[in-house]
């Protein structure tokens, strides 16, 4: 990844500012990101490098399809797996 050097004023001059700075350019990368992947679904290989560096991906900034939080509300209503006995469960273990 490339490095930027950023001259700032002696009264901005602190870690605090320069965290700042670098989120803020972090925010405008994702945003350019996101808009990449959304008009063409892929990532480039030097966007998946930024992402794998950041743990940060454009579906994370998608919203859930209604399709999804449907099928997913009705598996929590229903059981999961069969309810047994503590000595099956014991011999399923072994």
């Amino acid at each position: 990844m490339d490095e930027l050097t950023i001259a700032l004023p002696k009264e901005l001059k602190s870690k605090f500012a320069s965290k700042l700075i670098g989120d803020a350019l972090v925010k405008l990368v994702k945003q350019d990101i996101l808009s990449r992947f959304l008009k063409t679904g892929k990532l480039s290989a030097e966007d998946q490098e930024f992402c794998d560096e950041i743990g940060w991906y454009p579906v994370d900034e998608m919203e859930l399809r209604e399709e999804y939080v449907e099928k997913l509300e009705r598996q929590i209503k229903e059981p999961v797996g069969k309810s047994m006995m503590l000595e099956e469960f014991n011999k399923w273990c072994e």
